[in-house]
This record gives structure tokens, sequence and C-alpha cells, in this order.
């Protein structure tokens, strides 16, 4: 599930499960690397490498202290992160096909971003959708401390915040359109 099309349109992929593994498939020839449970799926702007969120290591659905102890990361070409998070949302490349940013939770109340693995230094009660600026390797992203801000590179940008971030899953009241 989850077809994805290279940017020029001549890869493809999908994630795929087999047995109790899920893999990624990228024109028709597996990763080496399976994993417990796999999300978001991207490739990069050549087309060359392919992301994904991936769970690493086991725990049980009632094990609510386990799961706080982190469980996923990105894997880039079946290759992960050494850093494990309690969530993995949203990823990006960068332009230069070789850094990753993706939106973490280090706890129940902190949240932040990671790029190839490392995290921001600051954290904040929620962020959303990094992005890489054109032609660099600095991420943007919208990031809340009580209301909501642009941050690069960990950093809040603009002295003004936000009521609210809108994003098309949501409708502009903030309830889910889903």
């Amino acid at each position: 599930w989850d077809l994805t099309f290279s940017p020029n349109g001549k890869r493809i992929a999908a994630k795929a499960k087999s047995e109790t593994d899920y893999t990624v498939v990228i024109d028709d020839t597996p990763w080496e690397s399976n994993f417990l449970e796999m999300r978001k799926l991207i490739f990069s702007p050549n087309g060359e490498k392919v992301a994904a969120t991936v769970q690493v290591t086991p725990f049980g659905e009632g094990e609510i202290f386990k799961f706080l102890e982190g469980h996923w990361t990105v894997a880039v070409d079946g290759q992960t992160w050494e850093g494990k998070f309690v969530n993995v949302w949203d990823i990006a490349f960068a332009a230069d096909n070789v850094h990753v940013a993706a939106e973490v939770r280090l706890s129940p109340t902190e949240y932040t971003i990671a790029v190839n693995g490392s995290t921001w230094s600051s954290t904040y009660e929620c962020v959303w959708a990094p992005a890489f600026r054109p032609n660099t390797i600095s991420v943007v992203a919208p990031v809340k401390k009580g209301k909501w801000f642009l941050a690069i590179d960990g950093e809040i940008v603009w002295d003004r915040p936000f009521v609210q971030l809108w994003h098309p899953f949501f409708s502009p009241d903030g309830k889910s359109s889903a």
C-alpha cells in the first residue's frame, strides 16, 4: 500500500507486508531490512532514495510505559537512524538527497524536529510538517509554544504567533474533516 512514485515518475515504491514484517518494495526489489510497523513513505528529490517511518522494537498494546521508551525511527533505504522516538510522523528530504527531517515525539508533552536522527535542541508542545529551505539543509517547521510560531533549525524566527495552524486535514475551526 501507499503506492509512491519518484518525482520524475520513473520509479515506484510501496509498503509491503510479509507474515508479520513490513518492508519497502522499490521497482519490484524489496529492502533487505524488515520492520515491525511502517507509516510514512517518501522518495528523495532525485528519486534515488526512499525514506519511511518505522517501528524498530516491539511492545504490547497495553504496555504504556514501555511505549514511552520510544520504538519509532526513520529508515532511509532500509538503514535506520540510531535514535528512537515515542512517535515519528511527517518526513522530508532536502534537495541534496542526503538530509532527512522528521516530526518526532520525545515524551507525552515534548515534540521537536530531528534531522538525520539528531534532534533540535529546543522542544515544543507540538511541531508540524518539517520542510527544507530551498537549496539548503536548514529545516523550517511550525512549532507550538502556547501559540504557533515558525522555527528554523529550532529557533523561533517570527516574533508574532499564530492563534492556530491550518492544515488540509483539519477545518479552520480545528475539527477533523476526515
